[in-house]
């Protein structure tokens, strides 16, 4: 439960790396394992490595043990040689008579909002790529913002990245007035290529005066560095492009209509897709996925949207509308066979857990087997007794307990809203934009209303 659990995350940031372990619940305080000080220049978090040698298999409940690792060299040569490690590799070698000294600390932040203050306090510098650290190669206000404690100095000439250029720190430093006042410094991070991950090395000495933090450029003389910080990025191709694409793939290739017959009237339907077989994803024994419902059943419908917001496409627009009718939302005096045909009810706006199910006249019905031959033998298999997260029987899939499958309904409601009542000519045209708003609002009450009731697990 809750009140028992706690996450814990890593950063692997060499020196100034920290573990984060906060309690499920988020109430504070926060444990945080940071490097010890004194040894800090040899005290180093590489890496997060999941403990395979634990006999607990991962699973979708437990997510396994981690190790964190001060070196990694004999890791990145044998089992890790075919991936790209995070940080540059390093061993550390016992000789004979002679001690090798690492060391841990560890502090309390007394609220999850505090961490960074608490880091701060502890000698760490606090970095922030913003406005994430994932960003486009068009974006042009991305930077670092960084927080230097008093005891450091940050070393402009050793400041590098890797891939070399992955992205440039453009001069001058910005200091804005807004950071400045915090004591922040902000340097512009500016992106040519799309290549991914990308890493900053920023190099810290200790400060000569101790009053403040401090930057040093390459006057004045070169002082080597006792403090690395690394911080990784990922950069992508900019926002536009990708959304075209991801609509040109949930057009091509995850749209089915009504035309394409389904023995649990899945359409017509927006589904999302299975990059190897470049199919829409039918046949997923993990119900959920296949079955327009949940997180990821339902995740491309309400991509586009969402998108239409941004960037409006008559055909998609008449898509996702077609959707909502003839598969999302049923009559508000369905009868329960044909409420069986709907992912919601439009009497008491419940939603269901999938419209994808297994049952015993599906086992044994040819036309199952012609239109899902994969998932009949992955459920077929196992009937009646599956495992609880595959093959969910009819009525365990038109349980509407799950909160969790209320938001992503109401966000698509709340898209054809703002495209019909905020954009000419218009695109919307199956329902009245405050139709779609009453949608949205009835959906989010009937969360209130269904989630969460199973006997004090809420999700």
């Amino acid at each position: 439960p809750h009140t028992q659990c706690s996450f814990a995350e890593a950063y692997p940031g060499v020196h100034g790396g920290y573990v984060q372990v906060t309690r499920a619940r988020g109430q504070g305080p926060v444990l945080l394992v940071l490097p010890a000080a004194g040894v800090g220049a040899a005290t180093r978090f590489e890496a997060w490595r999941p403990l395979r040698e634990d006999r607990l298999e991962p699973g979708y409940m437990y997510e396994n043990s981690h190790e964190l690792m001060l070196h990694t060299a004999a890791y990145a040569h044998n089992e890790w040689r075919k991936a790209t490690p995070w940080n540059e590799p390093t061993a550390a070698i016992v000789r004979a008579g002679q001690p090798l000294l690492r060391g841990l600390r560890l502090r309390l932040a007394s609220s999850v909002d505090q961490v960074d203050a608490a880091l701060f306090a502890a000698g760490l510098p606090v970095m922030m790529p913003l406005p994430a650290p994932t960003f486009t190669t068009d974006m042009r206000a991305a930077a670092l913002w960084v927080r230097v404690p008093p005891s450091l100095s940050l070393l402009l000439k050793d400041l590098r990245t890797e891939p070399a250029g992955c992205v440039a720190l453009a001069p001058p430093f910005i200091t804005r007035e807004v950071a400045a006042a915090a004591g922040w410094l902000t340097i512009p991070l500016v992106a040519r290529e799309a290549v991914g991950r990308c890493r900053l090395d920023l190099a810290f000495a200790p400060f000569k005066d101790g009053g403040g933090a401090a930057l040093e450029s390459t006057s004045g003389g070169a002082r080597e560095p006792f403090f690395v910080q690394t911080v990784h990025l990922f950069i992508v191709l900019p926002a536009a492009r990708l959304v075209r694409s991801l609509a040109h793939v949930a057009n091509t290739v995850g749209w089915l209509g009504a035309e394409v017959g389904d023995p649990w009237h899945r359409t017509p339907a927006y589904f999302g897709t299975d990059a190897a077989s470049k199919s829409a994803l039918l046949q997923s024994s993990k119900v959920f996925m296949s079955g327009l419902s949940d997180e990821a059943g339902l995740a491309m419908p309400l991509a586009m949207a969402v998108k239409q917001l941004g960037m409006a496409n008559a055909t998609e627009v008449a898509r996702v509308e077609t959707m909502v009718h003839r598969t999302l939302l049923s009559p508000a005096d369905a009868s329960p066979q044909v409420r069986a045909q709907y992912l919601q009810s439009g009497r008491d706006w419940g939603v269901r857990r999938s419209l994808l199910y297994w049952s015993d006249a599906v086992d044994i019905d040819p036309a199952v087997l012609l239109a899902a031959p994969q998932l009949h033998a992955e459920c077929h298999k196992c009937w009646p007794k599956c495992w609880w997260l595959i093959c969910w029987s009819e009525p365990e899939s038109l349980k509407t307990w799950r909160a969790y499958n209320y938001p992503h309904v109401a966000a698509i409601y709340w898209s054809l809203y703002r495209v019909s009542s905020r954009r000419l000519p218009q695109l919307a045209t199956a329902k009245t934009a405050d139709w779609y708003l009453e949608a949205a609002v009835r959906t989010s009450l009937g969360m209130y209303t269904h989630g969460g009731r199973t006997g004090g697990l809420a999700q």
